[in-house]
């Protein structure tokens, strides 16, 4: 689908092929093409015999390039093979396959509102003539995948994936390099109402308010061991009761989503609140009972309220 060998900037990567990549220390610079561009066929061109190399003068000093420049491993070849969903595609690297993460951002899965709308405008962003994938602290996640900041001379694809709206800036510490500029990316996003952002992305919204008032995501103690006393507040702000029937909260993950139960009505400026343990549902406190881990991330995270069609209908972010 996608080809072309393409130029590679990771860092602390060691492939089938024991290629070692240089660490990202700063923010994503352009790289010069002059470095980074591969072609097609690449067939080095021999010198005329009798060339010779000229020696630099003796008192010159090599310059060092700006600190924290993230340059490509000379020689290295990479080709697209095939985009996966909105945050995930393959590459051969050198000869050996790879799946690589797009880090900080997560777009909708499979089968979700905007997710093929994701999937086709990564797969455009990488048919170009060459990419730089960049990383921060970590090399893989725990699937093995490489996590990657990926350049073109475009720009930076996961933030044009976020600033369109197909995808939602996500902190992943440690690697947190490119958080700002993902960030603003996203509130370009809300304030321009494009993509997931558009309260109509996924179909006709209901004439409804409810808001999200409050969120208690560190209770004292071990989380995983007061998991009712970590939870989310919300209202509704206008006249009429609401069925909440197909209506979903879900954190930033996206993993932990927490469906309510058929008929279940918030009556009129009556607070419901969701907690993450178990208990016994009642009209003003209903139980998501998770086990294992809490939901709410303590370092921060959002708060997504989806309605029946999939949108965007409220969030609030800590």
């Amino acid at each position: 689908m996608l080809a072309g060998l393409l130029a590679l900037a990771a860092s602390g990567c060691s492939t089938a092929t024991d290629l070692e990549i240089p660490a990202a220390t700063s923010s994503v610079s352009s790289v010069p093409p002059s470095t980074t561009a591969v072609s097609s066929d690449p067939v080095a061109e021999a010198p005329p015999e009798d060339t010779v190399a000229e020696a630099p003068p003796e008192d010159t000093v090599a310059e060092a390039p700006p600190e924290g420049t993230v340059a490509p491993e000379p020689g290295a070849g990479l080709t697209v093979v095939s985009v996966t969903d909105g945050d995930t595609f393959r590459v051969v690297i050198d000869g050996v396959e790879e799946r690589v993460r797009l880090v900080g951002i997560d777009t909708p899965e499979a089968g979700e509102c905007m997710a093929d709308e994701a999937r086709l405008a990564l797969e455009r962003y990488l048919d170009v003539g060459e990419i730089t994938l960049l990383s921060d602290e970590s090399d893989r996640d725990q699937y093995g995948r490489l996590l990657r900041m990926v350049q073109t001379p475009d720009g930076p694809v996961n933030a044009r994936l976020v600033d369109d709206g197909l995808a939602i800036a996500r902190s992943y510490p440690p690697d947190t390099l490119w958080d700002d500029e993902l960030a603003e990316a996203q509130v370009s996003a809300q304030d321009r109402n494009v993509g997931l952002w558009d309260p109509a992305a996924c179909g006709e919204p209901p004439d409804v308010s409810i808001e999200i008032v409050e969120i208690q995501h560190d209770p004292p103690g071990n989380d995983t061991e007061v998991l009712n006393q970590e939870w989310v507040k919300l209202v509704s702000v206008g006249s009429e009761a609401v069925d909440m029937t197909g209506w979903v909260l879900r954190d930033e993950s996206a993993s932990k989503r927490f469906a309510f139960p058929n008929d279940f009505v918030i009556e009129p400026n009556q607070p419901v609140t969701i907690h993450s343990g178990c208990g016994t549902a009642s009209a003003s406190d209903l139980y998501w009972c998770v086990s294992g881990s809490a939901v709410w991330n303590n370092n921060g995270d959002t708060a997504f309220l989806l309605d029946p069609a999939g949108n965007f209908h409220t969030t609030r972010s800590y």
